[in-house]
């Protein structure tokens, strides 16, 4: 082998893999906007995702408020009933009493 076929075999095999090293290159860029668009698409379903949870949470946290506030109402309107009747029949009492009953 001469000098110059060696420098043709060399120069050769630095042309190919150029080649190769262009080709993975562009494929890189073929596949890299689709990459992409797929990491957009991912990041704004989770966004999606993540914004319904945030809604759940906060039609869940109004729930929960309005309960509470129905079960306050309630038990103080059940409190109420409860100091009339014990009112009621405190007065009872102190008429049987001076009625001569005794109560029950």
């Amino acid at each position: 082998e001469t000098p110059v076929q060696a420098y043709q075999e060399a120069e050769e095999e630095v042309y190919q893999e150029t080649q190769r090293d262009e080709g993975a290159h562009q494929e890189v860029h073929r596949e890299a906007p689709e990459t992409f668009r797929q990491a957009q698409k991912r990041a704004y379903e989770e966004t999606q995702e993540e914004t319904q949870m945030r809604k759940a949470i906060r039609v869940h946290t109004e729930k929960e408020k309005a309960l509470q506030k129905v079960a306050r109402g309630a038990a103080a309107r059940l409190n109420g009933e409860r100091e009339e009747a014990l009112k009621r029949a405190s007065k009872l009492s102190s008429i049987l009493k001076r009625a001569g009953g005794t109560p029950p």
